[in-house]
């Protein structure tokens, strides 16, 4: 099939962790294919007014729970990685674990991501000392206490969403 090209706005850029600043993917293939790669795509495509066929935000019921699997599968892959190389990480794995976290924190909001350069704004749902958190890891993005930090703010974040979710039901 063939691939859309789609340039990533400054917002959405993370030099260090995301060195493409374009991105190419299918937009005919279903959602569940296109997130584990491109997890912000619809979020992109959102904040530059074209169209979105998709609002992932809109349906955090199915979508969140998706990501918080991506999470630990693309987690695994940078601990194996860790591993391996004696303490390197690979910027591309803590760029995609970053945008995955980023956009369950804004999702299960049921808001989209608007930039990654600015703080996330208060969603209601969120781990304690979020922002200071993230600017430690955006600080030091390689580093292996920023991989267990991003890691502890996902646990965080899915046991918040679950029990949130939860109570939604009770109300």
């Amino acid at each position: 099939m063939p691939n859309d090209v789609f340039s990533v706005p400054d917002s959405f850029q993370l030099p260090v962790l995301q060195p493409l600043n374009v991105w190419y993917t299918d937009l005919n293939k279903k959602p569940e294919e296109i997130l584990p790669d491109f997890p912000l795509l619809f979020d992109v495509l959102q904040s530059e007014n074209k169209f979105v066929s998709y609002s992932p935000w809109k349906h955090h019921e199915h979508t969140v729970p998706l990501l918080f699997g991506y999470c630990r599968d693309v987690s695994a892959r940078q601990e194996d990685r860790f591993r391996q190389e004696r303490g390197k990480a690979s910027p591309e794995l803590t760029g995609r674990l970053f945008c995955l976290f980023i956009a369950c924190l804004h999702w299960a909001g049921g808001q989209p991501v608007s930039s990654l350069q600015k703080e996330p704004p208060n969603l209601g749902t969120e781990p304690l000392n979020l922002r200071e958190r993230l600017g430690y890891i955006k600080e030091n993005p390689l580093q292996f206490h920023s991989f267990i930090q991003l890691n502890q703010l996902v646990t965080e974040l899915e046991k918040l969403y679950l029990k949130k979710m939860a109570m939604s039901k009770y109300k």
